[in-house]
């Protein structure tokens, strides 16, 4: 059976469980592949570039649909990439901070950038960054994961089925197959940005 859309990708999944009128289920169970999607998979298809303004606050608004920053980089001359840390060493950093600058390092703060030291204007950086793999739809009806890697899918909401069958033998068995495919996919960007693709720091935005 084919799987180049959604409806395809519906109609696979409920063949393979032996489900003929469960579509609320079905649809849960893709969505519920991409949420573990979401958290492990870091692909060079899955980045972006944006703008990051970091007010005079030291806050900056996470970028739309981030996960997980590569690089946070100050624009301008001289450019350079931010230290990432920990939010608990960023609270050290400021307690002991004394003039404003530059900053040189950052954490996430809830759905924000912190950085260190805390600009004295309002301050631009860009942002290198793994974001949230575009969910599929009635009106969405595919993405570069189900066009490119259409077993992660399969695989995916295949072991949460199984699971709802109660199946623990074939929920055991799709949860191992989606992870390797999950890990082949993550080893594909780590070739092709010729490191290791590990990300900074983690944050989800709604």
């Amino acid at each position: 059976m084919a799987l180049s859309s959604y409806a395809e990708l519906q109609a696979s999944v409920a063949d393979w469980l032996s489900l003929s009128n469960a579509t609320t289920q079905i649809v849960d169970f893709i969505a519920l592949a991409e949420a573990d999607m979401n958290t492990t998979i870091r692909a060079r298809q899955n980045t972006a570039y944006a703008t990051v303004t970091f007010a005079s606050t030291g806050l900056a608004s996470l970028p739309e649909g981030y996960r997980s920053a590569r690089t946070l980089r100050l624009s301008g001359s001289p450019g350079y990439d931010l230290e990432s840390v920990s939010l608990d060493r960023m609270s050290e950093l400021l307690a002991g901070a004394g003039a404003g600058g530059n900053p040189e390092a950052f954490a996430v703060d809830g759905d924000s950038f912190r950085c260190f030291p805390t600009p004295s204007a309002d301050t631009d950086t860009i942002c290198h960054y793994y974001r949230t793999i575009p969910a599929l739809a009635d009106d969405n009806t595919s993405n570069w994961v189900l066009a490119g890697y259409p077993q992660v899918y399969l695989f995916g909401a295949l072991a949460h089925g199984f699971g709802w069958h109660d199946d623990t033998e074939n929920e055991r068995k799709y949860r191992t197959k989606f992870e390797d495919a999950m890990k082949r996919l993550n080893a594909e960007g780590r070739e092709a940005y010729g490191d290791s693709a590990t990300m900074l720091m983690e944050a989800t935005t709604p």
